[in-house]
Order: structure tokens, then sequence, then C-alpha cells
């Protein structure tokens, strides 16, 4: 088999099973109040803790731009933002947490960005056991004259929805 076969059959196992997942939902339920309008769209804010599926309560605490370090500098014309989360595992087994594939920072235009390394700065990324917290920074390069950010969120990748924290500017 060559590697187009290889990729294809790869592709229907993802396939089957997303399918078979089906049931499974990353759609968010607010904890503390309520959650704002336009409830198909599963949108939060900063500091508001949502329930995710059966398992997972996540929060965004904080926003924020990162000045140029001594090894980090932005592109010309980018700066570094840091989103500061918290995922606390209230569910009945063990977690995984990837700041690659469980999170996505998408500007206005729906544009996504990919995470980059800052020194000084942990993702959340690891094992999160039964009733724990794991917390960590979120940094990305992008545009400084980007707008309307929003941190996507989605417990497990094979299932359907995600959670949107709106983000706003960064403070």
């Amino acid at each position: 088999m060559g590697c187009i076969g290889v990729g294809a059959a790869i592709v229907v196992v993802i396939i089957i099973v997303a399918v078979a997942s089906g049931s499974k939902s990353n759609n968010g339920t607010a904890v503390n109040g309520s959650q704002s309008p336009g409830a198909s769209a599963q949108r939060f804010s900063i500091g508001q803790q949502v329930k995710v599926g059966d398992s997972i309560v996540f929060t965004v605490n904080s926003f924020t731009a990162l000045p140029a370090g001594q090894f980090e500098q932005p592109s010309p014309g980018n700066e570094f933002l840091d989103v500061n989360v918290t995922v606390q595992n209230v569910g009945t087994t063990s977690q995984t947490v990837s700041s690659a594939l469980n999170f996505d920072l998408r500007d206005g235009t729906g544009q996504k960005y990919t995470e980059t390394i800052y020194s000084g700065k942990t993702p959340p990324d690891g094992q999160v056991s039964v009733g724990s917290k794991l917390a960590g920074d979120l940094v990305y390069e992008v545009p400084a004259t980007g707008s309307g950010w929003e941190l996507h969120y989605s417990s497990d990748i094979l299932a359907s929805g995600e959670v949107i924290v709106t983000l706003g500017a960064p403070h």
C-alpha cells in the first residue's frame, strides 16, 4: 500500500471514530452567571467558568499584551498576546490537555494563529487528575493591528461544537 493508500486509510478511520462519537459535544454551559447572547455560538467572557461536557471546567483568567523579551522579538508589525487559562477536571477519570490541540486563537476575521514559545510562560499541557486544576499561558505572535480576539476551546477534538471566549482588546 502506497503513501496515498495509507493516508486514505487514516482519514477513513478518523471519520469512523468521529461518527461513532457523534454523541459527544464540546458545547459549554456557564458555571457562574449566564451565557452571552447567541446560545448557538457558545460565547463566554473572561473570568467566566464554563463546564464543557462532563469532565472539564475551563476559565480564561486574563488576556494581556506581552513586551518583547530578551529572547523574544516579534516580527515587524507584530506583538505577543498572552491568554492565561485554567482547566479543572470535575470528572471521574484523568483528562489530557494539549495547548496545541485544545486551544485556538482567532481574530475578528476568523484567522487562526499558532501558539508560540515565550520564555517564562508555560502552556497548560499534560494530565489533569480528578479534582485537580492545570493553569498556564497560551502565547501567540499576532499582527499588532488585529482585533476581535477570541479563544476557541475544544476538550475533545473528535466531538462537535466548541467553546468561544470573547477576549476583546488585551490589557
